[in-house]
């Protein structure tokens, strides 16, 4: 069986989004060219870390090469997500990279593939006989469309919980319990 390629070479648009009430939400990326869309669901960490590597690549990326003028399509700064979304897939790893031949940058999702429970634990990978390959999801994009992608991924990633001074974990509107604290609430402060 072969894997699914999906491909947008490149993108009108590129964005990340979440949808739902802080503590239950879940995050996208997605690629539109056209009519065509590829809606990935991540991880919040995911998402974050994905703005930071954008932002780590494209330094590199402009210190070595000068910039090219790209013909903006419409829509390309475009970041809100396109409804109703549909996902194509669950995902389970990034990759960055630039094509200097383009001047475009390059994210690949890699498909999240359950286990099957069957398996032998202890056999590997790859002798593992599976009816489910992964697929695999290819989005070309500008300097600039990448850079617009990070700063807002950055800010929905913020929206969420605030998070504990003490501990780092999310805080609901209950409160939490702080491992920092064992368990009990902060003590009041004197005036």
């Amino acid at each position: 069986m072969t894997e699914k390629v999906y491909e947008l070479n490149p993108v009108t648009a590129i964005t990340a989004g979440a949808v739902g009430e802080p503590g239950h939400r879940v995050f996208y990326i997605q690629g539109r060219r056209l009519e065509a869309t590829v809606t990935l669901v991540a991880e919040k960490a995911q998402v974050q870390l994905l703005a930071h590597g954008i932002y780590q690549l494209l330094a590199e990326v402009d210190d070595k090469y000068a910039t090219v003028s790209h013909p903006t399509p419409a829509g390309s700064l475009d970041l809100e997500l396109n409804f109703p979304l549909e996902p194509d897939f669950r995902v389970a790893r990034l990759e960055l990279g630039y094509d200097p031949e383009t001047d475009l940058v390059v994210l690949v999702a890699h498909e999240l593939v359950a286990e099957d429970p069957e398996a032998d634990p202890g056999s590997r990978v790859e002798d593992r006989e599976s009816s489910e390959v992964p697929s695999v999801a290819h989005l070309y994009a500008t300097r600039s469309q990448m850079r617009a992608m990070a700063d807002h991924a950055l800010k929905v990633a913020a929206g969420g919980r605030p998070i504990c001074a003490l501990c780092g974990q999310p805080n609901d509107a209950q409160g939490h319990v702080c491992p920092r604290r064992n368990g009990h609430p902060p003590t009041p402060a004197a005036f």
